[in-house]
């Protein structure tokens, strides 16, 4: 092993350590390792240089993210979360032009709310589901989507309604839908944290 590269003899090269030994290189036994080191390429004669990173190559970066890996899809309670936010980010977008277009900004509480429940919360709600795919499974997931989606349905019209006419009643309905979804995400975390 004369003709080694000094860190081939044991030191540490990225989250790995080589073998002095050929038969004991990562390269040779699974094929996935990946020298961290731009300007020289994998120096072990397994495989030819420069490497090119692969999804194979990304999924042992696994460790440090957990247990997310490169070809990972958004599914389920945490995509329909994220649908909602992204919607509601087009409708906060579109509205503030036509209020700053026409200098018209009295419905301004509606639609800070429609960005800050609509594009903030649910997309918070969408990553979390996400990145903790435990919490996304059962009943209360599902009706947490139910409540907010329902909240904010109801809110945002609510306080436009509540501005333009003094009916406060839908307004008050949507900030107890709001306030019943945060409840269920809050147990929701509390059931994920004790498993």
């Amino acid at each position: 092993m004369a003709d080694a590269p000094p860190y081939h003899k044991g030191q540490p090269v990225g989250r790995r350590r080589l073998a002095a030994n050929d038969a004991l290189c990562p390269v040779a036994q699974r094929g996935k390792y990946v020298d961290r080191k731009p300007e020289t390429g994998h120096s072990c004669r397994h495989l030819p240089q420069p490497i090119r990173h692969s999804r194979r190559a990304w999924d042992d970066t696994a460790g440090v993210f957990g247990e997310f890996k490169g070809d990972d899809q958004m599914k389920g309670i945490s995509s329909a979360f994220f649908i909602v936010a992204v919607c509601a980010a087009l409708g906060g977008m579109v509205w503030g032009i036509q209020m700053a277009a026409t200098g018209d900004h009295v419905l301004s509480p509606a639609h800070g709310h429609l960005n800050l429940i609509g594009w903030v919360s649910f997309a918070i709600f969408g990553f979390y589901y996400h990145l903790v795919p435990a919490a996304g499974q059962g009943l209360l997931p599902k009706l947490h989507f139910a409540l907010s989606a329902a909240g904010l349905g109801l809110i945002v019209p609510g306080i436009a309604m509540a501005i333009a006419s003094h009916n406060e009643m839908l307004a008050k309905l949507g900030s107890v839908l709001t306030l019943a979804g945060m409840l269920v995400f809050f147990v929701v975390v509390l059931r994920t944290i004790r498993k």
